[in-house]
């Protein structure tokens, strides 16, 4: 049964067609927006709103003339054997150094 998004990780490179490197204890589960007329509705794994993914990305991108982010979907968590199409809103990266 349908019990959430998949498990994603974020990897950078330096160029679109360069090397993935991932990141870090980067591997989250993408949580699901819940439908409101489904019987169940909120549950841990669909709740409503927005989600926030906070990640701390490696010092060797600082300085860098060129980045690339992704967020890659590696697997389905245990139990479920499907997931609905996932809308990414916004990614900010802040820098602080």
């Amino acid at each position: 049964s349908w019990g959430g998004g998949p498990v994603a990780v974020v990897e950078y490179a330096y160029s679109m067609n360069g090397e993935w490197i991932k990141v870090d204890n980067s591997e989250f589960t993408i949580l699901g927006q819940f439908d409101r007329t489904a019987a169940g509705g909120q549950t841990e794994k669909n709740i409503p709103g927005y989600k926030v993914y906070d990640f701390k990305l490696p010092d060797a991108l600082l300085n860098r003339d060129n980045i690339c982010i992704r967020l890659r979907p590696v697997r389905l968590p245990a139990g479920v054997s499907s997931f609905m199409p996932l809308r990414l809103a916004n990614i900010s990266i802040k820098y602080n150094k």
